[in-house]
């Protein structure tokens, strides 16, 4: 048996570590077990992905980004969250239908 690991963005600036810039709560302890998980199945991994998130001066999530031709910024209709967001109603169905 092989099998590919994908792991998505780990930054030691996730770490719940001093001198992190955006520590997450148990990242840390997330990375050793990590590790050791790939110490036990290393025989069976054929390849670790990594993905990095880069942070360009221009992407498509940088108000730069967003200009018209002359410079000037293109207005974005606020939304408030209940109109972006199911009702709960539909989240707890939603939900419970996936762990089905």
């Amino acid at each position: 048996m092989s099998a590919t690991l994908l792991l998505i963005d780990p930054q030691n600036d996730f770490c719940d570590v001093a001198g992190a810039a955006l520590p997450v709560p148990g990242a840390n302890a997330d990375m050793l077990r990590l590790s050791g998980l790939i110490a036990r199945a290393s025989r069976h991994l054929t390849e670790i992905v990594i993905t990095l998130d880069s942070h360009s001066t221009v992407s498509i999530e940088r108000t730069t980004f967003w200009e018209q031709a002359e410079g000037a910024p293109v207005a974005f209709p606020v939304r408030s969250r209940e109109k972006v967001c199911f009702s709960s109603r539909v989240r707890r169905r939603a939900t419970a239908s996936a762990l089905r």
